[in-house]
């Protein structure tokens, strides 16, 4: 995995953008919706279920006024989480009040509550597609896993590095067309001097390809050709 470091950038941390990576989201369901945040956007909601809580989340289809069926979210809590989720649903069912279930300090749905749930089975509808629910299921399943990535091993290379080999490649490659100039012109004469200028054009063409330069193309017909000595 890569992370960008612009040229310029004096105060880049490569450890601590490793250890940001490598910490474990935390997924919470609480009291409120998107708007209950503490002045730096953290969620200061009543935490009412943990992502442990959360046994599975899945996809289902659930009937609609209208003859058809909705795409819902299916959860599947623990024996922990299900008083805790029956406790809080029984409470602000009679409000119509809201859970809003965050990932870190991002509320990645808010649902009302419209029934308590006391059988550890719960369904979040308002998904318009099969897309849409299982985007959000899946949101819920990853922050339910205990699971941390764990770095063995990284290296930072600045940003000037590859501008320095650019420059080197550059370079090397206008020595190396000079001396086979030199050597074709010697040994060739004015068919060499031809080819040398059509070989130019091919160079400057990927120089301009490589560098971002503007180069004049040659005249139409020139051909890189050699004769015989």
């Amino acid at each position: 995995m890569r992370f960008p470091w612009q040229a310029g950038e004096k105060d880049f941390d490569p450890e601590a953008a490793v250890d940001e990576l490598g910490e474990t989201a935390v997924l919470t369901f609480r009291h409120g919706n998107q708007t209950n945040v503490d002045e730096n956007g953290n969620p200061n909601g009543d935490i009412i279920l943990q992502g442990a809580d959360v046994a599975e989340a899945g996809t289902g289809q659930q009937p609609n006024s209208q003859g058809g069926a909705d795409w819902v979210v299916t959860l599947k809590l623990t024996d922990e989480g299900k008083q805790a989720f029956a406790d809080a649903t029984t409470q602000l069912a009679s409000q119509k009040g809201t859970i809003a279930i965050w990932m870190d300090n991002y509320c990645i749905s808010a649902p009302t509550v419209s029934s308590a749930i006391t059988d550890g089975n719960a369904v979040i509808t308002g998904s318009q597609s099969y897309e849409e629910a299982k985007e959000l299921a899946d949101k819920i399943n990853s922050g339910a896993l205990p699971f941390k990535l764990t770095t063995s091993s990284f290296k930072t290379i600045s940003p000037t590095l590859g501008t320095g080999a650019l420059r080197a490649m550059v370079i090397s490659g206008i020595i190396a067309f000079v001396l086979i100039a030199i050597y074709m012109i010697i040994l060739y004469r004015l068919p060499g001097t031809v080819a040398v200028i059509t070989l130019a054009g091919q160079i400057a063409g990927t120089l301009a390809a490589i560098t971002g330069a503007l180069w004049l193309p040659l005249p139409a017909g020139s051909a890189l050709w050699t004769a015989p000595p």
